[in-house]
């Protein structure tokens, strides 16, 4: 949060406030709440008084994109002035209404998305007076997804209801609607509260330094205010899952910060050391997990163990349709393979392959961009894929149809599978002395529009699975060309 003080002459306040500034009051402050991204979220016009914060000008909320959303002015802790609403991303009013000492008095009006307005009519001390009310909205599915908006509203004359007056009113829906695909700088690991809370916890709005683990695994063992936000910012600094967070009985979830408080004395609280004698910033991983997006490479250099093994298993089908197959990339000093052991019926023979040609410079490559990955799944998908999801409310198919035949399709490079169902992942990456290095392959994320549920989710459970069968796809290998040999 940032805050910085403010001072306010009397009539500029007066015409902030809609009325004379008669009780000035103390100098005025300012707070800005910031999203992780730098983006302004809120902004907050008020004096203190006995040790309260009371609201006194303009009261601002901001949509991802920065345009304004809603703004309400308040006089000595009260709405006074007009209060507007806009329709988010655009410029486009939705609604005002005037206000006198915290009760509706004047004019009200509300527009549809295109700039039609809809109705209006006025109030007289916080009562209705005269013109055209909201009855109710009738509109069916979420608000974000809706095709039309359709309200119901009745007539007001001299304070009252006009009998026989109800009639409908409908527009069509304009949601968000960016000019562009979503921008990848705008998703991050953790979930962050998109709303002012007075919690406690010290890291609700940043991410942690890594150097608090410790702290963050205590939050986490003892379930302390913000362990949500706690677990979430643990698992992305670390790259490390003990279970499910959300499903553990207490016992589980000691024993679980037990393990993280192990890996962290054994693993973790070297990485730093580790990243200065021999991380690394690999611009040929960092190509392979952003692909063509035009997105600078990060800062933090990835460190992987000298030799290692990383294994992932995949499972997916039900009854004796059951599909699975575990990658593994061993490197040691004196090379680097990697191999896949597959089924295509439950207990059937096991297929087991070998792809060639693949080295350790390859190993390393593909390793450190799986680091990128866990800690940005987001750009596992392809443009393409995000526009479809990102777009499926926009299509002329409800958004449970769009996501159904997005989700139907086929893995990217298992074909032969047939589409996901029922399926599961488990990932390790191991040192040579067995050491657990990375175990978390996050299939979501967080973004600036949290409400966009397929935005923020992999259709598929994890994100390395889906990266290796696309990069190493199923084929039979030619002469002089990269493939899967039986052994």
């Amino acid at each position: 949060m940032i805050t910085r003080n403010l001072i306010i002459a009397g009539s500029l306040l007066a015409s902030i406030c809609g009325g004379a500034a008669e009780n000035d009051p103390p100098p005025l402050l300012v707070s800005e709440r910031l999203s992780p991204w730098g983006t302004i979220v809120e902004r907050q016009t008020y004096y203190e008084k006995d040790g309260a914060k009371i609201e006194h000008g303009a009261q601002e909320t901001f949509s991802a994109d920065g345009s304004l959303q809603f703004k309400f002015l308040y006089a000595h802790g009260k709405e006074h002035g007009i209060c507007e609403i806009f329709y988010e991303g655009t410029q486009i009013k939705q609604s005002e209404m005037t206000y006198l000492h915290g009760e509706p008095h004047g004019p009200f009006r509300t527009w549809a998305a295109d700039g039609k307005l809809l109705f209006e009519g006025t109030w007289k001390n916080g009562k209705k007076q005269d013109g055209w009310f909201e009855h109710r909205n009738t509109s069916s599915n979420s608000i974000y997804h809706r095709k039309k908006e359709t309200w119901e509203i009745t007539q007001w004359k001299d304070g009252k209801k006009v009998p026989e007056s109800r009639r409908e009113v409908q527009t069509t829906w304009r949601s968000w609607t960016p000019g562009k695909l979503p921008d990848h700088k705008t998703f991050i690991r953790w979930n962050w509260p998109s709303y002012s809370t007075n919690s406690t916890y010290p890291h609700i709005d940043r991410m942690p330094t890594y150097q608090q683990v410790p702290f963050l695994i205590k939050c986490f063992e003892e379930k302390a205010e913000g362990y949500q936000q706690a677990t979430d910012q643990l698992q992305a600094l670390t790259r490390m899952q003990f279970g499910n967070p959300w499903l553990h009985t207490d016992p589980e979830r000691i024993a679980a910060a037990a393990k993280w408080r192990e890996w962290w004395e054994t693993i973790g609280k070297h990485r730093p050391a580790l990243q200065a004698q021999r991380g690394v910033k690999d611009p040929q991983a960092w190509n392979l997990a952003k692909k063509s997006r035009d997105l600078p490479i990060p800062e933090e250099p990835i460190v992987i163990p000298a030799s290692y093994t990383m294994e992932i298993h995949f499972r997916s089908g039900d009854y004796n349709a059951v599909t699975s197959e575990t990658l593994s990339i061993t490197r040691h000093p004196e090379g680097a393979s990697l191999t896949r052991k597959f089924s295509t019926q439950r207990d059937g023979p096991i297929t087991e392959e070998h792809w060639l040609p693949f080295d350790e410079k390859e190993a390393d490559r593909v390793t450190r961009a799986m680091a990128y990955l866990i800690d940005r799944p987001w750009l596992l998908n392809d443009e393409a894929d995000i526009e479809k999801r990102y777009w499926a409310a926009e299509n002329k198919d409800p958004e449970s149809e769009s996501t159904g035949k997005w989700c139907d399709e086929k893995l990217k490079g298992r074909e032969c599978y047939g589409t996901p169902y029922y399926p599961s992942i488990h990932f390790e990456l191991r040192d040579a002395e067995g050491q657990l290095w990375w175990n978390l392959d996050p299939d979501h994320w967080y973004g600036s529009n949290p409400e966009r549920f397929n935005q923020t989710h992999q259709p598929v459970p994890g994100t390395i699975f889906p990266f290796l069968s696309a990069l190493y796809p199923e084929s039979t290998r030619a002469e002089n060309t990269p493939g899967w040999v039986k052994k």
